[in-house]
């Protein structure tokens, strides 16, 4: 025990005791911290089989089922749906339980305006700071043309997205990468609805995001916005035919 004195001048005690508990809730913090790893890990594997279109919009995803799958409890598989409900993988209703999403033309409507929103601001950071490092956004394009010449269409969609998560994260906000990292998983599984599998399209896809890259290298702003802009917009509307002719 310790003593000290009080603002009257009165001697008073402080039990050693304390630093123990606060010790006690440190190591409790750990636990819930490996917890929530396994959820992490167990919804990793769980996203992999929705992105790869290994797991079908509208498939059940039981409990029972997934936790003999994974080697893990229904509690993790719990926590596993609830962060995959968040990223808008799984929907969950109180008489289906959990399924895969099942996404809708308005979804894609809105994940566009999301991404108009979010690549345009990364384009005023830019222009607001008079230039940014590009080696991030030159590096993703590599790996995009890389992906085109070997004609690799499981890659190429990859590629894309990452190279506007590297533009995204020229904003300089990981709170903005993490809300664009959530859109992601989203953009993902609308996109397997929607492919292109030819290598003149690769070849596309590769000199209009080059397109983007050269112009924001070459400090024309307005420009840059404009080719975000049609990007998405062709993107929206070729998801949108697909929709309309697959719903």
């Amino acid at each position: 025990m310790d003593r000290v004195l009080t603002a009257d001048g009165r001697p008073q005690t402080i039990e050693a005791e304390r630093v123990s508990v606060a010790d006690e809730d440190v190591f409790g913090s750990v636990a819930v911290v490996e917890r929530a790893s396994t959820a992490e890990q167990v919804a990793g594997g769980l996203r992999e089989l929705i992105l790869s279109g290994q797991l079908k919009p509208n498939t059940p995803l039981k409990e029972g089922k997934l936790a003999a799958a994974f080697g893990t409890s229904r509690n993790t598989v719990r926590e596993t749906l609830l962060l995959l409900t968040h990223e808008g993988l799984v929907q969950r209703s109180r008489h289906r339980g959990a399924v895969v999403a099942v996404l809708q033309a308005e979804d894609v409507r809105d994940m566009c305006r999301a991404r108009r929103v979010l690549e345009l601001a990364a384009v005023d950071a830019v222009e607001g700071a008079g230039g940014a490092v590009l080696e991030p956004l030159a590096a993703a394009l590599e790996t995009l043309a890389a992906a085109a010449e070997r004609d690799d269409w499981n890659e190429i969609p990859v590629a894309d997205m990452m190279f506007h998560r590297a533009l995204v994260s020229l904003n300089g906000s990981r709170r903005i990468l993490a809300m664009y990292d959530q859109l992601l998983s989203e953009i993902r599984l609308a996109t397997l609805v929607s492919t292109r599998t030819d290598a003149a399209e690769g070849d596309s896809v590769v000199d209009e995001h080059r397109t983007v890259f050269e112009l924001l290298e070459q400090g024309r702003y307005a420009d840059c916005r404009r080719e975000i802009t049609r990007i998405i917009d062709e993107t929206e509307q070729r998801l949108l035919h697909t929709f309309s002719t697959t719903g």
